[in-house]
């Protein structure tokens, strides 16, 4: 499902063997429970005025790119680091392909248009391999049914249009 993202990071970004990890830290971030999993991560970029870059991305095969400054500031310079850390490479590797392949990956986890209310299933044998790295976005859980029930919260009723007011009728 993710083959030729993973290529194009370990080519891009000279990760070899490290961008099959990098998949696997994003995505144990994205559908890290204790964040509310990816309407958590989608509420995080509306809090800091991103919510129509996020928005670009779902089930849109040409993401609009995100700025390394803004994805450190809604992911948070420690899980950067952490990423980073586990892995073994360079900070600025690590923030430099997490701000690539993000945008990429939310569009191929929502091709029709909506977050997922589970885990795909293509994505459980990347989440299953982890080990270490599950530590790096948290708990993982294996449904995201909670986080979709509180994706209302995500997305106020009286929120500005941004062509997503779909998402509260998720809940």
């Amino acid at each position: 499902m993710f083959e030729a993202l993973i290529r194009d990071a370990a080519k891009r970004f000279g990760l070899d063997d490290k961008a099959n990890g990098l998949l696997a830290a994003l995505l144990s971030t994205i559908f890290d429970e204790r964040s509310g999993g990816i309407a958590g991560l989608f509420a995080k970029f509306r809090e800091q005025g991103l919510g129509d870059l996020f928005g670009s991305w779902i089930g849109n095969a040409q993401p609009k790119p995100i700025e390394l400054q803004q994805l450190e500031n809604v992911l948070g310079a420690n899980v950067i680091s952490g990423i980073a850390d586990k892995l073994g490479m360079a900070r600025g590797t690590a923030v430099a392909a997490v701000s690539a392949m993000l945008p990429e990956l939310i569009g191929m986890l929502t091709p029709n248009g909506q977050l997922p209310t589970s885990i795909p299933s293509g994505v459980s044998s990347y989440l299953g391999g982890l080990g270490n790295l599950g530590q790096v976005g948290g708990k993982v859980s294996h449904a995201v049914g909670s986080t979709v029930r509180n994706a209302e919260a995500a997305v106020p009723a009286n929120a500005p249009s941004s062509g997503l007011g779909w998402l509260k009728w998720l809940v």
